[in-house]
C-alpha cells in the first residue's frame, strides 16, 4: 500500500508532510499544509485557520510543533507563536522540559534556513498610548495616591494620558524622573483634580496626600517599574512591537523568521504583571500584525503569516467579552476576544492564518471555532460540553462514534506502546476532499517523524 500511494502521488511528493499513520495501520497519511502566498506551494494568497484540541496528555502540543515545522519549510512564510507555558520557547532555545517527544525546534528551524527568535513577553517594548492608559489603570500608582475608585481611576488615566501626549512627552521618556515630576505637578492642579473628583473633600485629600508623599520612593516603587515597559533598550535585547513586525515582514527578506513570544517568565516582581496586562500586550501585537497585513494587502501583497496561540482558551475564551471588564472604557474599548473574532473573519484574504491550540474546546469562543477550516481533534473530548462542541464541529455524526473509540494514551501497558490518535477535518490532505475526516495515529518518536519528512 505504501508503494501504491507513493506511485499514485509521485508528482506531488514534495508537497506532502507526514505527522503519523492511518489509524490502526502503518500507512503514512500525506498531509498538505500550504503557505498563504502564491506559487506552487501556496494557496493563491488565501489562508485558513486551524484548531488543534485535545485533553492534557493527548499529544496536541507535539502535533502543533509538527505543523509549525511544516510551515517552516517555506522561506516566504513568517510565524508568530504565543506560548503561555514556555514549552515552545524552551524547544526553540534547543532545550527540553518534561515532554516525552523531544523536538529540537531550534536545530530543525535552522536546518530549514529559518531564524528563530524567542522573546520574553517583558522583552516587548510597548508602543501605544492606549496601552499606557490601560496599564496605568491596572497598576498600584493611582491607588497609592488615594485615587482608588474605578471610575475616578479611569478619569485620571484619561486626563493624564491627554496631558502627557499633548505636551509631546514620548512613550520612551515615561520612565524618567522628569516625566514623573510632571505627573505629580499635574495632579496638584485644580483643573486636573476637578476632572477626576467631583467633591471638594476628595480633592483636598489628594492634595494633602501628594504634598506629604516621598516622591523618590513613589517614583522607584510605583512609577518607574511599569513605565520601563515603554522604554526600548536594544543592549538588553528589548524590541519595540512596531519595529519587530517591521523586521519580520520586511519585503526584502528572503527567509521570514519564526518568532516565539514566551509568556511563562515574569522576572521583574516590582510590577504586578498578571493576565490582564498580558492580554493587553498580546492584543497590541495582534493589532500591529493586522495593520501591517492591511497595508500589504493594499499593495496587492499577501502577508503570508501563521499566528499560533497555545492555550488558546486563555485568549479566545467565550466568557471573556471585556477582559474582566477592567478596561472596557479605556483605550480602544475592545477586549482581546472581540479583536480575535474580527481578525479571524477578515484576515484570510490578507494572508494571515490563525492557529488555536487548546485543551478546552468547550471554553473556546464559538464564532472563532466556526471560522477554523482545518481542525485536529485528539483524545479526551468525550464528555459533557466538550462532546457537545465536538458534535457541532463534525458533519457526519457517525464519525463521532469512531472518535470515541480512541484509546486513552495512558492505557498502554508500556510507555513505548502509547498511541496518540487524531481525527482531522478540513482541506489538508488528498484524502480530505469530502466532508469525511481523516483518522490517524501520530508518530511516537522524533526519529520517525524526522525520517518521514527528510529532516534527519
Amino acid at each position: 500500500m505504501r508503494k501504491f500511494l507513493k506511485a499514485l502521488f509521485s508528482k506531488y511528493q514534495d508537497r506532502f508532510f507526514y505527522i503519523g499513520n492511518a489509524y490502526l495501520s502503518n500507512i503514512m497519511i500525506p498531509l498538505m499544509f500550504r503557505h498563504f502566498g502564491s506559487g506552487k506551494f501556496g494557496m493563491a494568497n488565501d489562508a485558513y485557520h486551524l484548531l488543534v484540541t485535545a485533553k492534557t496528555g493527548g499529544g496536541k502540543s507535539t502535533v502543533s510543533k509538527m505543523i509549525s515545522i511544516c510551515y517552516a519549510r517555506y522561506p516566504e512564510m513568517a510565524q508568530f507563536i504565543i506560548d503561555p507555558a514556555g514549552e515552545f520557547a524552551n524547544n526553540a532555545r534547543g532545550h527540553y522540559g518534561t515532554e516525552r517527544f523531544h523536538l529540537n525546534l531550534k536545530e530543525i528551524y535552522n536546518r530549514l534556513g529559518k531564524e528563530v527568535r524567542v522573546y520574553n513577553i517583558r522583552d516587548l517594548v510597548l508602543d501605544s498610548w492606549d496601552l499606557f492608559e490601560n496599564i496605568l489603570y491596572r497598576v498600584e500608582f493611582l491607588k497609592k495616591l488615594t485615587i482608588d475608585a474605578g471610575q475616578n481611576r479611569k478619569k485620571a488615566c484619561k486626563v493624564l494620558r491627554d496631558e502627557l501626549e499633548n505636551s509631546k512627552t514620548t512613550l520612551a521618556n515615561l520612565c524618567t524622573e522628569e516625566t514623573f515630576d510632571k505627573v505629580m505637578s499635574l495632579l496638584k492642579m485644580e483643573y486636573i483634580q476637578k476632572q477626576i473628583f467631583k467633591g471638594d473633600d476628595q480633592r483636598e485629600r489628594l492634595n494633602d496626600f501628594v504634598n506629604r508623599l516621598d516622591n523618590t520612593d513613589t517614583y522607584l516603587r510605583f512609577w518607574q517599574p511599569f513605565t520601563l515597559l515603554f522604554k526600548e533598550d536594544r543592549e538588553e535585547g528589548r524590541m519595540n512591537i512596531s519595529a519587530l513586525t517591521k523586521q519580520v515582514f520586511n519585503p526584502e527578506s528572503t527567509n521570514k523568521p519564526v518568532i516565539v513570544i514566551d509568556l511563562s517568565l515574569r522576572e521583574d516582581r516590582t510590577l504586578e504583571w498578571d493576565e490582564d496586562i498580558e492580554r493587553l500586550v498580546v492584543k497590541r501585537l495582534f493589532q500591529k500584525i493586522y495593520y501591517d497585513a492591511r497595508w500589504f494587502y493594499q499593495k496587492e501583497t499577501s502577508l503570508n503569516c501563521l499566528v499560533m496561540l497555545d492555550e488558546a482558551h486563555r485568549f479566545a475564551n467565550r466568557g471573556h467579552d471585556s477582559d474582566g471588564e477592567k478596561f472596557t472604557d479605556l483605550g480602544d474599548g475592545k477586549s482581546l476576544v472581540s479583536v480575535l473574532r474580527q481578525y479571524v473573519r477578515e484576515t484570510r484574504k490578507f494572508g494571515i492564518g490563525w492557529m488555536f491550540v487548546t485543551t478546552s474546546l468547550a471554553d473556546m469562543d464559538e464564532s472563532i471555532v466556526n471560522q477554523t477550516g482545518v481542525r485536529v481533534f485528539g483524545y479526551g473530548l468525550n464528555m459533557g460540553n466538550e462532546l457537545e462542541r465536538l458534535r457541532q464541529c463534525v458533519t457526519d455524526q457517525s464519525d463521532i462514534g469512531f472518535y470515541l473509540a480512541f484509546p486513552h494514551p495512558l492505557n498502554a501497558l508500556e510507555e513505548t506502546y502509547r498511541r496518540y490518535s487524531f481525527m482531522i477535518t478540513g482541506p489538508c490532505s488528498p484524502f480530505s476532499d469530502t466532508s469525511s475526516p481523516i483518522f490517524l495515529t501520530a508518530f511516537t518518536s522524533p526519529e520517525e517523524f524526522r525520517e518521514a519528512n527528510s529532516l534527519a
